[in-house]
């Protein structure tokens, strides 16, 4: 599958960058408050957005003072994300192959709604580990939910094709990629936007144990 012009079109992408900042800032105050810390500050701090695609979330990572870097396989959403002149380094990697990254320099990595698209998303999640000496934050949908709901909600892509539970994925960073217990936390949500008018005011966070449309990562290094 090619994330091209056709693609992104498909997903009226354009129409979403309130949304996606609006769950970014949500997703963001819940591993602050998780983390007892202000991811918000990110005052000499340098972050990764891997799968940045227009970048969205890499702005925001820009405005809360961190020296921003987005990573993306699709060249055509990386000349979008340049069209913005965010003062963000932008890269064409594949988060699958080894980073050019030497060490650990990231304080923060995020990687909102990426996961389930990828056809290794552990050696993903291990790269990302190798290279972070702080926070890894991932956003996926969840597996037993993510077609119905969003067929009903018209609102279905086809290219995911790596879906798994909270459990799941639990599994795969502690059995599999070796990672202590004390160091993960997964937690299932469903976000309501709530609008007025046609206009998006916020969202909605509900806890929903094993069962929220999102699967929400934490991962300290």
């Amino acid at each position: 599958m090619k994330f091209d012009k056709e693609y992104f079109e498909k997903l009226n992408y354009f129409s979403r960058e309130s949304m996606i900042k609006y769950f970014g800032i949500k997703v963001l105050f819940w591993a602050s408050k998780k983390l007892g810390r202000n991811l918000f500050d990110g005052k000499g701090k340098r972050a990764l957005d891997v799968g940045c695609s227009f970048g969205y979330i890499a702005s925001l990572l820009k405005q809360a003072g961190y020296e921003t870097y987005g990573l993306d396989i699709s060249m055509y959403a990386l000349r979008e994300a340049a069209r913005k002149k965010m003062d963000v380094f932008l890269l064409r990697y594949d988060i699958q192959q080894s980073l050019p990254f030497a060490g650990r320099i990231f304080d923060l990595i995020t990687c909102f709604d990426v996961l389930e698209h990828l056809d290794n998303p552990l050696k993903a999640l291990k790269n990302m580990y190798k290279a972070c000496k702080g926070i890894i934050i991932c956003t996926t949908p969840h597996r037993l939910l993510d077609k119905p709901i969003r067929k009903l909600l018209r609102d279905h892509d086809d290219t995911h094709k790596s879906l798994r539970t909270p459990d799941e994925w639990r599994r795969m960073l502690i059995e599999e990629a070796g990672l202590p217990p004390s160091k993960v936390l997964i937690e299932s949500y469903y976000d309501i936007p709530i609008r007025v008018s046609n206009r998006l005011l916020t969202f909605k966070s509900i806890r929903v144990p094993k069962l929220g449309l999102t699967t929400r990562i934490l991962i300290r290094t």
